[in-house]
């Protein structure tokens, strides 16, 4: 993914996610990490999150708690993007190449992260087949 055509806050959500893995001794970056530093930001969506009535603080709660159960290792001072992460972030690039817009903002990625764990993969859903009435028989 290219980093260069993502937000600066979405840029800064990711900066802020490694360095919340790191300090939690994990080894991959994963999801719970990025909606954790996402729902800290100032200005990012938690904002807008309230505003619709969600409860932002056991959202974060439960962020924060996502990432307490994330296995952790010991000596290691790099980490990288996890596996589920860098899906969400390719399922991004591809509605971004699709919209044809030059960044993303922050909250296509919150959307996308929810679709993803309510159907447990990203895949688009099958539209029903049209029917045709009174086919003259």
């Amino acid at each position: 993914m290219r980093q260069d055509k993502l937000t600066t806050k979405f840029q800064e959500a990711l900066s802020d996610a490694q360095s919340l893995a790191l300090g939690n001794d994990n080894a991959y970056i994963e999801p719970a990490h990025l909606l954790a530093a996402m729902l800290r930001q100032d200005d990012g969506p938690r904002a807008l999150l309230e505003r619709a009535g969600v409860n932002v603080n056991g959202l974060t709660q439960a962020a924060d708690s996502a990432v307490k159960k994330l296995p952790q290792v010991q000596g290691q001072d790099q980490i990288q993007v996890g596996p589920e992460l860098a899906r969400l972030l390719q399922a991004t690039e591809k509605k971004r190449s699709s919209a044809m817009t030059s960044s993303l903002p922050v909250s296509f990625f919150a959307g996308r992260g929810r679709q993803q764990s309510r159907r447990g993969q990203d895949r688009p859903r099958k539209r029903p087949e049209p029917q045709v009435a009174g086919s003259g028989d």
